[in-house]
């Protein structure tokens, strides 16, 4: 071993430029997810309360099953 360090990978303008536009781009996904979890909540617990019965599954639950749908339309659609 010569004592140097290893190689490493530079990060440049536009790494740091796709990072930041990957992340911009998962942003307004992430707040579909969570309305989309909102309003089936909403008609959910509003059904439920007609039928006198406690809500099954909260917003983050919900939130689940709808980013798994996100995630299967894009795999087989």
């Amino acid at each position: 071993m010569t004592g140097t360090a290893p190689d490493r990978i530079p990060v440049t303008s536009s790494h740091a430029a796709d990072a930041a536009s990957r992340i911009v781009e998962i942003v307004p996904v992430a707040f579909v997810v969570v309305a989309e979890a909102a309003w089936i909540s909403v008609i959910g617990g509003l059904l439920q309360e007609f039928a006198f019965r406690e809500p099954v599954l909260d917003i983050p639950l919900i939130a689940v099953f709808v980013a798994l749908g996100i995630v299967a339309a894009r795999l087989l659609g």
